[in-house]
């Protein structure tokens, strides 16, 4: 069928102003697609126009529709709207959106930046310790603002699993002493919230609910909720970017000035001689202990023998205490030493009585009273005769004596060994010759009163 010429011309119009309206939508950077629109507020586009593309780690998956501006009295910013063109994705809430540039003098776009998995570690007993959360599981931080201080819900639980520690970093590894821990990790799906710079993670049950918290009230951060989902990152001017710089270098000029004010040439050569002196201490130190090497390896035998020394008298010491305790353990032995205790105890408290009693002490003062005269005696003897046959008989008397004295001395010595009855039999015997030793005491006063009268006589 031929179509007539009104019909050709009404499609070619049709087809001419689809193609105009396409050309235009593209110009403008409007879709007619019917993708997840987003407005963001930004403070500055940076040249930013619509039409640019909108990406996802790096992958187009939009374009700007169209770029705002409002201007108020309080806050200026720009209203960026753009739409996700391709399906099936969706931007995680706590993403960050910022402007990039593709290259030095390439065209601006939007970066969208899904939010990172974090990590955090608690210690296990075992690999069969349960960790006592599960994925999905709130993740709170202690927050605080001009408003309110409490515990924010901040985030989800993404993995949890067991890992041996030493699998862990170094540094990591050095912060656990349990063999296994719990590796639990985690996103933020607020905007505008930053972490404590030390987590001090723990499970707590809230409403009968299991929470992860990352901190306390001691590290609290400052947060503000807001309704609208993501982080905005503003883009960074190639002004600002010089001004952070030449901060920069004014900061390390004077920093340098500094340094060079505070190293002059003295300080630098009392350096120099002060590393000289390290060096040649430290190769003094390392002759001393090459010394100290060579003498310990000379010595060794010497401590090889000393130790077989000690080793060996340990080893005796310890028989001998086994054998000290094989005896004192010994039920027998125990008992001839309790009553080996009591017979010196009784003993001690016999003679005590014995040398304490008036009759004992008087006839012991009564010896020592005659002994003395009868050393006075033996001297006036000497002293008055010569007759050899008068000497020996005082003599013999006064070795009787003597011999009666050294007699009781014995005696007395002897006591210790006395069993209770003897110990009785001998009181009553001190006590029986009382009397006698009274009486000698009385001769022996008379007899040297008389040789004392000989000696006025001649």
């Amino acid at each position: 069928m031929r179509l007539s010429p009104a019909v050709k011309v009404g499609t070619l119009t049709l087809i001419s102003v689809t193609i105009l309206v396409f050309s235009v939508l593209w110009l403008k950077g409007r879709a007619l697609s019917s993708g997840v629109r987003i407005t963001v507020p930004f403070h500055d586009v940076d040249g930013m126009r619509a039409g640019s593309g909108v990406q996802i780690m790096g992958l187009r998956v939009g374009q700007i529709e169209t770029i705002t501006p409002v201007i108020t009295q309080e806050d200026s910013y720009v209203n960026v709207k753009f739409v996700i063109t391709e399906p099936g994705i969706k931007i995680p809430d706590g993403s960050e959106i910022s402007i990039q540039q593709s290259g030095i003098i390439g065209e601006k776009f939007i970066e969208i930046t899904p939010p990172n998995v974090n990590y955090v570690y608690l210690p296990l007993k075992t690999d069969k310790t349960p960790i006592g959360i599960k994925e999905g599981d709130k993740v709170e931080v202690f927050t605080f603002n001009d408003e309110y201080e409490n515990y924010s819900k901040v985030g989800e639980i993404k993995t949890t699993e067991t890992v041996d520690r030493m699998s862990l970093p170094l540094e990591l590894r050095e912060q656990y002493s349990s063999a296994y821990v719990a590796k639990i990790g985690f996103v933020l799906n607020v905007a505008n919230i930053e972490l404590p710079q030390v987590y001090e993670p723990r499970i707590e049950t809230v409403n009968s609910i299991p929470v992860l918290r990352l901190n306390t009230k001691s590290s609290k951060v400052y947060y503000v909720a807001s309704n609208f989902p993501y982080t905005i990152k503003e883009p960074t001017r190639i002004r600002e970017f010089l001004d952070l710089q030449l901060q920069a270098a004014k900061a390390l000029n004077e920093t340098n000035n500094k340094i060079n004010a505070v190293l002059s040439e003295d300080v630098i050569v009392d350096i120099k001689d002060a590393l000289r002196n390290v060096k040649t201490i430290s190769l003094k130190t390392t002759e001393l202990i090459d010394k100290t090497t060579a003498l310990v390896e000379g010595s060794r035998n010497d401590i090889d023998s000393l130790l077989k020394m000690a080793n060996q008298l340990s080893e005796e010491l310890a028989l001998l205490a086994n054998n000290l305790n094989t005896i004192a353990g010994d039920p027998e032995f125990q008992k001839s030493v309790v009553s080996m205790t009591k017979s010196l105890d009784e003993s001690s408290k016999q003679i005590s009585e014995i040398l304490g009693d008036e009759k004992t002490k008087e006839t012991l003062l009564y010896l020592n009273e005659t002994m003395k005269n009868v050393s006075e005696i033996s001297t006036s003897v000497n002293e008055l005769t010569k007759d050899e046959n008068i000497k020996a008989k005082v003599y013999k008397t006064v070795d009787n004596l003597s011999s009666s004295m050294e007699t009781i001395n014995c005696l007395l010595e002897k006591i210790d060994k006395m069993s209770p009855e003897e110990k009785e039999q001998f009181s009553n015997i001190i006590k029986d010759t009382a009397e006698t030793t009274k009486n000698l005491k009385k001769f022996s006063e008379k007899l040297n009163k008389r040789f004392l009268l000989f000696r006025l006589m001649f």
